[in-house]
């Protein structure tokens, strides 16, 4: 039976992104449906459609300032670029780098065309040696992207929400 179970999962993991987005189409159309059943404005409907986009602007913004922090907290240190590797706790496949005899993943997924990586070479990476992860120039960039532009859509947004309860 755990077989079976484990079996299904893997294959529901091997489908890929459009059943899940089908999935979330489909209970996304159910509240809409019963929402209308129910007689919920559509006013209402709006204002909570921004409110979950808002919440989601707001988490991504939150994350990228907790990557930030971390990032800062690191410490510049030479290391050996072994391979691409996947933990089972993990979603994606992430580099992994030799610092002093010890292998650490990087804390973001790796790029999928490998153009950055070449086997056995010497990179500066930054180690956080609290969560034993390493921030390549890949992880760096994306988190100085992610966090200007988080913080620039979390601020469009407030100015959206106010002028929309403004009005």
């Amino acid at each position: 039976m755990l077989q079976r179970i484990t079996k299904m999962r893997e294959n529901g993991l091997k489908q890929g992104r459009s059943t899940d987005m089908i999935e979330a189409i489909v209970i996304l159309a159910v509240i809409i449906v019963l929402c209308i059943i129910l007689g919920v404005s559509m006013d209402m409907m709006i204002i909570g459609a921004v409110g979950i986009v808002f919440l989601m602007i707001l988490s991504m913004t939150l994350f990228f300032v907790y990557s930030t922090v971390r990032l800062v907290m690191s410490k510049k240190c030479s290391a050996k670029f072994l391979r691409i590797d996947k933990r089972e706790s993990d979603v994606f496949s992430a580099a992994v780098y030799e610092i002093d005899g010890n292998e650490y993943f990087n804390a973001f997924p790796s790029e999928k065309l490998r153009r950055i990586y070449k086997n056995n070479a010497q990179y500066e990476v930054l180690l956080n040696r609290h969560t034993k992860k390493v921030y390549d120039k890949l992880s760096v960039l994306t988190i100085i992207l992610g966090t200007v532009s988080s913080l620039l859509l979390t601020a469009a947004s407030v100015i959206f929400v106010f002028y929309m309860f403004k009005m």
